[in-house]
């Protein structure tokens, strides 16, 4: 008879023994054999089946017919395993081989391309692959501060766009915080000059054109002597006191806009200052925020591999400094907030 698609050994005669057992001759053996293999191979009920099978056989003492359950049942298991291997087996992360691909991680940038679905927090720091929470910047800023923000110069804008975009993929994948490109231009006032802050920016800031900070190529010495320091042509990277933040950043040539528009503010505001350690306004663009002596996510190996993300994907250093241009200066509270937390007050942009 049939019982869910499969034949029973109930339906292969209808003769029995005195013991009860069926008799079963080679030619129905090797019969019902081809009906196993076919029907009944790697599903569970076939392997009960052949499970009965072979006990049968051991109580006909037919030789043949014992081998021939053997086989049966030796070739389930492996069929079992088979199928064990090719799904991947007690929740395993599956790693793709080299050259596999997906259209959602093509693009994924300094990081090795993996299952995320289905990636938990152990594996994502044994992967190198952490969240937010593992790799914060616990520093609080004080005051408002005045930003220079950037965009692509007009027919530079993919590299622009390329640059950040690359950035915030490779952040991400690190753990580190999100923050936009920018340039210091006073740090820390105090809250109450924000209402004159915002005035002095209506009134002065639409008289400056936009204007380009190209990149100063020099390599950099430990002028301030941070810690774990390392630099190259263009940028620096180590470990900040007076802010407790392990960075890296781009030091940026100066402009006379840039130095006249820190003098105008800095002469008409009553707090504040420089957010460099020597109080000089040295403009540079910061990458990474992390915090001071905190390798778990970022170490000097890392400025290496972000340098050659960018150069990968065609906005390296040198065609990022051509593409960069000043275009809007802002106002941001960071009082007592992290650099995730910094609430835009104010924007004016730059005339064209």
């Amino acid at each position: 008879m049939m019982i869910g698609g499969y034949t029973t050994y109930d339906s292969i005669t209808k003769e029995e023994d005195a013991t009860g057992i069926i008799p079963l001759v080679p030619q129905q053996q090797d019969h019902q054999a081809h009906i196993l293999i076919e029907n009944e191979m790697g599903a569970m009920d076939g392997r009960r089946s052949l499970l009965c099978l072979f006990r049968r056989t051991v109580q006909t003492r037919s030789v043949a017919a014992i081998l021939m359950g053997i086989l049966l049942v030796g070739a389930s298991v492996l069929v079992t395993l088979s199928a064990t291997d090719r799904s991947g087996g007690g929740g395993r992360v599956a790693w793709p081989s080299s050259s596999s691909s997906s259209s959602r991680t093509d693009n994924v940038v300094g990081v090795d391309k993996v299952a995320l679905a289905t990636v938990t927090l152990d594996d994502k720091q044994n992967v190198g692959i952490a969240s937010h929470e593992t790799c914060p910047y616990d520093f609080k800023f004080k005051g408002i501060t005045l930003l220079l923000e950037y965009s692509g110069k007009e027919g530079h804008e993919d590299t622009f766009s390329c640059f950040e975009d690359n950035l915030r993929e490779w952040r991400n994948h690190k753990g580190l915080v999100q923050f936009g490109l920018h340039t210091t231009l006073i740090y820390g006032i105090d809250k109450s000059e924000e209402e004159h802050i915002k005035n002095l920016m209506t009134k002065t800031v639409p008289q400056y054109s936009v204007f380009e900070t190209p990149i100063n190529f020099t390599i950099p010495t430990n002028t301030y002597g941070y810690g774990n320091y390392t630099s190259g042509k263009g940028w620096d990277y180590g470990d900040d006191t007076s802010m407790q933040m392990r960075f890296m950043e781009l030091l940026l040539k100066k402009n006379s806009f840039a130095t006249e528009l820190h003098g105008y503010f800095s002469g008409r505001l009553s707090s504040g200052g420089s957010s460099t350690p020597n109080g000089l306004f040295e403009p540079h663009l910061s990458v990474i925020y992390a915090n001071r002596g905190d390798s778990r996510c970022v170490t000097k190996d890392d400025t290496k591999d972000l340098l050659q993300v960018w150069e990968d994907h065609g906005c390296g250093l040198t065609p990022f400094s051509e593409a960069l241009q000043v275009s809007h200066i802002t106002l941001y509270d960071m009082d007592n907030k992290t650099s995730d937390e910094w609430v835009k007050l104010y924007e004016i942009p730059l005339s064209k």
